[in-house]
């Protein structure tokens, strides 16, 4: 967005950066928004953190991990926008290649419909029938409902604006697989104790991956990982260790 200022406009950005105290990122691979623009000394990680009411707790865990041992079905959700350049065009491929190798997947899709593929996503949602179920945008308890009763939670973004998605840590808070692109902030919070990689704009990719999911250890380690890094406390404890470390070098 920087590069594409011209004249006073720049101006007036270059002036306000000179005169910040700091500025902060969710994550190491972000910090290239600001190098070049503010002192490396003044920019700061801060990862993000989830509601304490978002948590599933280990008892409900070791629920989900039960039920998985018996499921024959892959259960997957995605929460976020449904745009083009987030990969749910992918997605619906993937559940369509599925099916069609004779799989039992559910996919559950939540958030508001780009204008611009709202026809396409209709055309999806019709043809693959009861395997898909769409419920519009969802919150509170209606989300971790949903994450909570999934196994594998699917963002297989290109999104150019992407930085570090808070579904994601919703979705290991709640005990779901990632399956994502590296793309983004997204590998500073993901790795493959609790996460898969997945190849941009390719379906196959993404069937590939759900038909050879084994989900039972990476559910847990997801959990346990966003548990020690991801609450609210702790984020809220990041802040405040870079407010008072510039107040303090102030």
């Amino acid at each position: 967005m920087y590069n594409g200022l011209r004249g006073w406009k720049k101006r007036i950005v270059d002036k306000s950066l000179r005169g910040l105290a700091g500025t902060i990122v969710l994550g190491t691979s972000l910090w290239y928004m600001f190098e070049g623009l503010v002192p490396n000394e003044k920019i700061f990680v801060c990862e993000n953190g989830v509601e304490d009411e978002v948590f599933a707790t280990e008892e409900e865990i070791r629920q989900k991990i039960e039920r998985y041992k018996t499921d024959d079905t892959i259960r997957v959700v995605y929460l976020s926008n449904l745009m083009e350049s987030k990969g749910i065009l992918d997605l619906f491929e993937a559940v369509k290649m599925l099916r069609n190798r004779g799989e039992k997947i559910h996919l559950d899709v939540t958030g508001a419909i780009e204008p611009a593929i709202e026809a396409r996503v209709r055309e999806y949602l019709s043809e693959l029938g009861d395997a898909v179920t769409y419920h519009g945008v969802v919150k509170g308890k209606k989300k971790k409902e949903l994450l909570l009763n999934k196994y594998i939670f699917c963002l297989p973004t290109y999104y150019s604006n992407e930085g570090q998605p808070i579904s994601i840590l919703e979705a290991m808070a709640n005990g779901c697989v990632i399956v994502t692109t590296d793309h983004g902030g997204i590998g500073d919070i993901v790795n493959e104790e609790y996460g898969v990689f997945v190849e941009k704009r390719r379906p196959r990719s993404i069937a590939n991956c759900f038909e050879e999911l084994d989900c039972e250890t990476k559910m847990i380690k997801g959990w346990f990982e966003a548990s020690q890094k991801y609450r609210k406390d702790q984020f809220v404890s990041r802040i405040e260790r870079v407010l008072l470390e510039r107040s303090i070098e102030s």
